[in-house]
């Protein structure tokens, strides 16, 4: 009744706060629920505007009720009489999705791991959700976001070590640092960081790994956690693992137009040139004009041109 919603105030005028309450209605703009009817703001400025929506939407009940909305006909037609939307900061991309998993229980709009997707599934020796087809004790590595952190102390020695859980696009899994480890890496041991992890698999056993994974995951196999002997940085990653940058270029860079041509190509140069670093730059030229074509052909650049592999460049 009454048509589609036009924002968040026509929402909290329609429906009554006994069928979605203050909290019921923040966990529907933290999961996105309102995105499509916010008028362009952002969900921080929704939370910030949800307290007015509700004064506001049990007035113009209220009215309605008692028969004062009829004198001026249907509130939505005056949207004077809604509060102005608050200005403020807009949540940062982690921030959205943080929340949005605090809700939801999973990441839907987005995920943590999409700026680096390309360098995690490319340096990675596997998928999260692949570990379970490595026999136990092969060595792997994997890129993944740190969801949870728990420092232990060991019963031997009492010396500390830490139990991860990470996830990547596939699904979740825990990493396992020893105290050598441990106090080797603790400096880039923090929540809500993209790192990669090098070591042994291990079926787990620890502190109820299981428990943790919905039924559908229990299903698909035993836990398999990682054993970490190194922990790496992405940036500290795409140097190490990363030999050398191709550039796969369209045919506009070989193209009649040389003038154009050479421009893109100089302004391609200009970019490398801000990431010195050691890995070499091959270009991959597609030409689709001349003897031999449509062909691509592999071009080495010179040493002065080597790039450092970081996710910015």
């Amino acid at each position: 009744n009454g048509g589609p919603f036009k924002d968040i105030y026509s929402f909290c005028e329609r429906v009554d706060g006994r069928a979605a309450n203050r909290a019921c209605v923040e966990s529907l703009i933290k999961a996105g629920a309102f995105d499509s009817i916010s008028n362009g703001c952002d969900r921080a400025a929704l939370l910030a505007a949800l307290e007015d929506a509700l004064v506001h939407g049990s007035r113009s009940r209220e009215d309605r009720h008692s028969g004062q909305g009829n004198l001026f006909g249907n509130d939505d037609a005056h949207p004077s009489a809604q509060p102005r939307m608050p200005q403020v900061a807009a949540w940062t991309e982690k921030q959205r999705l943080e929340q949005e998993k605090a809700v939801l229980g999973f990441y839907f709009y987005g995920h943590p791991l999409a700026e680096v997707r390309e360098l995690v599934e490319g340096l990675s020796s596997c998928s999260i959700r692949s570990l379970s087809e490595i026999p136990e004790g092969y060595v792997a590595l994997i890129g993944a976001y740190v969801n949870q952190l728990d420092t232990k102390i060991t019963r031997a020695k009492g010396e500390k070590m830490a139990v991860l859980s990470v996830e990547d696009f596939t699904g979740n899994t825990q990493v396992v640092v020893f105290p050598r480890a441990y106090e080797k890496f603790k400096n880039l041991l923090q929540p809500d960081q993209i790192l990669f992890f090098y070591g042994k698999t291990k079926i787990s056993d620890y502190d109820g790994a299981a428990s943790k994974r919905t039924d559908e995951e229990n299903d698909e196999g035993p836990v398999v956690s990682i054993l970490a002997d190194e922990i790496l940085t992405v940036e500290a990653a795409a140097q190490r693992f990363i030999g050398e940058v191709s550039l796969s270029l369209s045919a506009e860079f070989s193209g009649a137009d040389y003038a154009g041509a050479q421009a893109r190509f100089r302004s391609l140069l200009g970019i490398l040139k801000n990431y010195p670093g050691q890995a070499p730059v091959y270009f991959n030229l597609e030409l689709d004009g001349g003897p031999g074509a449509p062909a691509i052909v592999s071009v080495r650049a010179s040493d002065n041109t080597r790039v450092n592999p970081s996710p910015e460049l």
